[in-house]
């Protein structure tokens, strides 16, 4: 984790070099819970080639999707070897926050 850590850092610091002249940022975020549904692309539902609805040009600096239920499992192993990581991250996540963080349902 060490590791990634540093590398993040790096890739944050040379963002801040980057945008310190900045003083606007365009900034999509979208979720969908999307119950494990296989879909072929965000296409339909991200803006063409990133552009603001106010249609002169203007484009989003970010755009963020977040999904959950997004495993798409289809076979018993492929659904098996997803809860085995669950209880893991579960596990690592028990052993690393207070319980009064992160109750148990």
């Amino acid at each position: 984790m060490i590791k990634a850590d540093a590398v993040m850092e790096s890739a944050m610091a040379s963002a801040r070099a980057e945008m310190a002249g900045q003083t606007h940022l365009t900034v999509l975020c979208g979720t969908a819970n999307i119950g494990n549904a296989s879909f072929d692309t965000l296409a339909d539902w991200l803006p063409p080639k990133g552009a603001l609805p106010i249609g002169d040009g203007t484009t989003y600096d970010i755009i963020a999707v977040g999904m959950q239920e997004a495993t798409f499992a289809t076979t018993a192993e492929e659904k098996e070897k997803i809860a085995a990581r669950r209880r893991i991250e579960d596990e690592e996540t028990d052993a690393i926050m207070p319980a009064y963080l992160y109750p148990k349902n």
